[in-house]
């Protein structure tokens, strides 16, 4: 069982570096390139959050960074929509990745059991929502938010 103070266990300094990467990251990266999409009239930015930014969770930074992806991609795209370019996130769930790698057996197990498809989603999956929305085939999708959690969320 979770706490108050269990979930406030991490350091400031910990909390930041979260914020940093994750959503300071993202910042930085739209930053660098929508002007130049703009200026070109074209372009697709896909922002990576997680089903952490669809739903609260006890990782409290990494939560926060991840609905701050999903908001960032909403303002951006509302902004950016008439010059031309779009922006996205999709929000993976539980995916074979180092990061499921390194759970406990029993978390994992948890964390399977949670999902209605029975199994972690592949790298190669979210690869294809990503190239999907990089695509001309999504040309009127901005602002939009892809789950990619083989049911975790329905």
């Amino acid at each position: 069982i979770y706490t108050a103070q269990s979930i406030f266990d991490s350091s400031a300094e910990s909390f930041q570096r979260t914020i940093e990467v994750n959503q300071l990251g993202t910042y930085l990266g739209m930053a660098a390139i929508a002007p130049i999409m703009a200026s070109q009239k074209s372009g697709s930015i896909v922002n990576i959050s997680s089903v952490a930014g669809m739903r609260g969770q006890v990782n409290i930074a990494y939560m926060a960074s991840k609905w701050a992806v999903r908001g960032m991609t909403k303002g951006v795209a509302k902004t950016l929509a008439n010059s031309g370019v779009r922006c996205n996130s999709i929000h993976p769930g539980a995916v074979n990745t180092d990061i499921l790698f390194g759970l406990e057996d029993r978390t994992l197990k948890h964390l399977i059991s949670t999902i209605p498809m029975g199994r972690p989603g592949e790298p190669s999956e979210v690869a294809k929502v990503v190239t999907f929305l990089l695509s001309d085939a999504a040309s009127y999708i901005t602002g939009a938010e892809i789950v990619v959690v083989g049911g975790m969320i329905t």
